[in-house]
Protein backbone atom coordinates (compact mmCIF):
# COMPACT_ATOMS: atom_id res chain seq x y z
CA UNK A 1 0.00 0.00 0.00
CA UNK A 2 1.27 3.34 -0.47
CA UNK A 3 -0.05 4.93 2.70
CA UNK A 4 2.85 2.82 4.33
CA UNK A 5 5.37 4.25 2.21
CA UNK A 6 7.47 6.71 4.01
CA UNK A 7 9.25 9.37 1.12
CA UNK A 8 12.48 10.62 2.11
CA UNK A 9 14.81 12.68 -1.28
CA UNK A 10 18.45 13.61 -0.78
CA UNK A 11 19.35 15.74 -3.25
CA UNK A 12 21.36 19.85 -4.04
CA UNK A 13 18.42 22.06 -4.18
CA UNK A 14 17.52 23.22 -8.02
CA UNK A 15 19.16 26.06 -9.02
CA UNK A 16 16.33 28.63 -8.42
CA UNK A 17 16.21 27.29 -5.02
CA UNK A 18 19.87 27.23 -4.25
CA UNK A 19 20.24 31.40 -2.91
CA UNK A 20 17.77 30.08 -0.49
CA UNK A 21 18.74 26.79 0.36
CA UNK A 22 21.92 26.23 -0.31
CA UNK A 23 24.43 23.99 -2.70
CA UNK A 24 24.96 21.65 0.14
CA UNK A 25 22.63 18.24 -0.53
CA UNK A 26 19.36 18.82 1.48
CA UNK A 27 17.37 15.86 3.36
CA UNK A 28 14.08 16.06 2.25
CA UNK A 29 11.02 14.09 4.57
CA UNK A 30 7.60 14.13 2.79
CA UNK A 31 7.43 17.50 1.47
CA UNK A 32 9.69 20.09 3.24
CA UNK A 33 13.42 19.99 4.05
CA UNK A 34 14.51 18.56 7.31
CA UNK A 35 17.66 17.32 9.30
CA UNK A 36 18.90 13.90 10.04
CA UNK A 37 17.70 14.86 13.52
CA UNK A 38 13.82 15.14 12.53
CA UNK A 39 13.86 11.37 11.41
CA UNK A 40 12.52 10.06 14.79
CA UNK A 41 10.17 12.75 15.05
CA UNK A 42 8.64 12.38 11.37
CA UNK A 43 8.44 8.39 11.61
CA UNK A 44 6.74 8.18 14.99
CA UNK A 45 4.32 10.58 13.23
CA UNK A 46 3.41 8.48 10.71
CA UNK A 47 3.42 5.42 12.54
CA UNK A 48 0.70 6.98 15.06
CA UNK A 49 -1.42 7.70 11.46
CA UNK A 50 -1.35 3.79 10.59
CA UNK A 51 -3.12 1.17 12.33
CA UNK A 52 -1.25 -1.27 14.35
CA UNK A 53 -2.63 -3.90 12.15
CA UNK A 54 -0.54 -2.41 9.54
CA UNK A 55 2.48 -0.88 11.42
CA UNK A 56 4.76 -4.46 10.71
CA UNK A 57 4.39 -3.47 6.56
CA UNK A 58 5.69 0.05 7.18
CA UNK A 59 8.45 1.03 4.47
CA UNK A 60 10.95 3.92 3.89
CA UNK A 61 11.91 5.13 0.18
CA UNK A 62 15.19 6.48 -0.24
CA UNK A 63 15.32 8.52 -3.14
CA UNK A 64 19.15 10.04 -3.65
CA UNK A 65 20.56 12.41 -6.67
CA UNK A 66 23.37 10.19 -7.91
CA UNK A 67 25.94 13.02 -7.58
CA UNK A 68 25.10 13.10 -3.83
CA UNK A 69 28.27 11.72 -1.59
CA UNK A 70 27.55 8.84 0.74
CA UNK A 71 28.51 10.78 3.66
CA UNK A 72 24.50 12.25 4.55
CA UNK A 73 23.25 9.24 3.25
CA UNK A 74 25.03 7.06 5.69
CA UNK A 75 23.68 9.48 8.36
CA UNK A 76 20.25 9.02 7.14
CA UNK A 77 20.46 5.29 7.19
CA UNK A 78 22.20 5.25 10.80
CA UNK A 79 18.95 7.61 12.39
CA UNK A 80 16.88 5.05 10.58
CA UNK A 81 18.23 1.97 12.20
CA UNK A 82 18.41 3.96 15.87
CA UNK A 83 14.53 4.77 14.55
CA UNK A 84 14.38 0.80 14.68
CA UNK A 85 12.91 1.28 10.38
CA UNK A 86 14.66 -1.43 8.93
CA UNK A 87 12.94 -1.62 6.20
CA UNK A 88 14.48 0.52 3.46
CA UNK A 89 13.79 1.28 -0.29
CA UNK A 90 17.04 2.96 -2.04
CA UNK A 91 16.71 4.20 -5.80
CA UNK A 92 19.28 6.89 -7.18
CA UNK A 93 19.49 8.20 -10.42
CA UNK A 94 21.49 11.59 -12.35
CA UNK A 95 19.07 14.65 -11.79
CA UNK A 96 17.75 16.38 -14.86
CA UNK A 97 18.02 20.28 -14.81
Amino acid sequence: KKSLVNHMLIGRPLKKYQAQYGTKPRLQLGDKFADVNEIPLFLEKHRSAISEKQRPGINTSLKVDGDVTMGIVTDVKTKLRKSGQLKVNYSAKKRSD
